[in-house]
C-alpha cells in the first residue's frame, strides 16, 4: 500500500487489549462450536474436521485481516511479514522436524505416567480412521498442514506477538505467547505438549523476525505428526521405528537433539549478526 497516497498514516501494531480481545473471541467461538457439535450428536469425523477448517478461517484469519485493514494497522509490522533469509531458513528446517520427534517422544513418556483420556483416545482413533481414505487424509492435511499453520500463526506469532513484544522482554514474551497458544487448545492433557511447541514457534519468529518461518515450522510439525498418527511412516519411511508407548529409538533421539541444537545455533547466529543489530529486526528482540 502506498502510504504517501493515503489520507491517514498507517498505525504501527494493535494494542495488547485489541489483540487479547481477538484471542478471547476466537477461543469462545471455537468452544461454542465444539459444544454445539457435541450436543447435536454429530459423529462424522470428516464433517467435524471440515467444519473446524472453515472455523479457523472464519474465526481467526478473516477477523484479524479485517481489523488490521479497517483500523489501518501496518500489516507487515503487525504480522511480522518479513521475507526470511537463508540462515534462519536452514535453522528452521532443522528445528522443525526435530521438534516433532522430540514432542512425540515426550508424548510417549507422558502416556507412560499419565494415560491419555478416553476422549483424546477417541479423537486419535478418529484421525486414524479418517486418514485411511484419500478424501479423509486430504481433509486432515488441509486442516492440520494448511489451515492451522496460517490462521493460528497470524493470531499468535502475528498480532499477539507484535503487541506483547512492546511491553515484554524476550523470555517473558516467548512464555506468554506459548501459554496463550497452549490455552487455546483447551484440553489440559494436550496443553502439556502444546506449550513447548508454542515456545519453539515463538522462538523462531523472535530470532528470525519472520512469521513465514513459524508457519513453515508449524506446517512441518503438523504434517509429520499427521503421518505418525495415521501410521503412514510405516509405509513411506519404514526405517523409522516409532512406537506410541515407547517412542523412538535412542539413535533417532540422539540424532534429533543434535540437529535441533544446530538449528538453534544457526538462528542465534543470525539474530546476533551485525546486519540484524542495525535493522528493524533488532526491535523484535527488545
Amino acid at each position: 500500500m502506498d502510504e504517501g497516497s493515503s489520507e491517514r498514516p498507517l498505525r504501527s501494531v494493535p494494542s495488547i487489549k485489541l489483540s487479547l480481545a481477538l484471542y478471547g473471541m476466537t477461543v469462545v467461538l471455537m468452544l461454542i462450536m465444539g459444544v454445539v457439535l457435541m450436543v447435536s450428536g454429530v459423529k462424522s469425523m470428516r464433517f467435524c474436521f471440515g467444519l473446524e477448517f472453515l472455523a479457523q478461517w472464519a474465526f481467526m484469519f478473516f477477523p484479524i485481516v479485517f481489523v488490521l485493514r479497517a483500523w489501518r494497522y501496518d500489516l507487515y509490522k503487525s504480522l511480522n511479514l518479513n521475507v526470511p533469509e537463508g540462515v534462519p531458513l536452514i535453522g528452521t528446517l532443522l528445528v522443525a522436524p526435530s521438534s516433532c520427534i522430540i514432542l512425540h517422544q515426550m508424548l510417549a513418556w507422558q502416556m507412560s505416567i499419565l494415560p491419555m483420556p478416553d476422549e483424546l483416545n477417541a479423537l486419535v482413533e478418529g484421525v486414524r480412521g479418517c486418514g485411511q481414505t484419500k478424501t479423509g487424509f486430504a481433509i486432515l492435511f488441509a486442516l492440520a498442514a494448511f489451515s492451522a499453520p496460517i490462521c493460528e500463526e497470524l493470531l499468535f506469532r502475528g498480532i499477539l506477538f507484535s503487541s506483547l513484544r512492546r511491553r515484554l522482554k524476550p523470555v517473558p514474551l516467548v512464555i506468554v505467547v506459548a501459554m496463550l497458544f497452549s490455552f487455546y487448545h483447551l484440553h489440559p492433557y494436550r496443553m502439556i505438549l502444546i506449550f513447548p511447541l508454542g515456545v519453539v514457534l515463538t522462538y523462531v519468529v523472535l530470532r528470525s523476525g519472520s512469521i513465514y518461518l513459524s508457519m513453515l515450522c508449524h506446517f512441518i510439525v503438523n504434517t509429520l505428526s499427521l503421518v505418525l498418527m495415521t501410521r503412514l511412516h510405516e509405509v513411506c519411511f519404514p526405517a523409522i521405528r516409532y512406537n506410541e508407548e515407547q517412542g523412538f529409538s535412542v539413535t533417532i533421539i540422539v540424532a534429533t537433539v543434535f540437529f535441533f541444537v544446530v538449528g538453534v545455533v544457526l538462528l542465534e547466529q543470525h539474530a546476533r549478526g551485525p546486519t540484524n543489530q542495525s535493522s528493524g529486526f533488532a526491535n523484535a528482540r527488545r
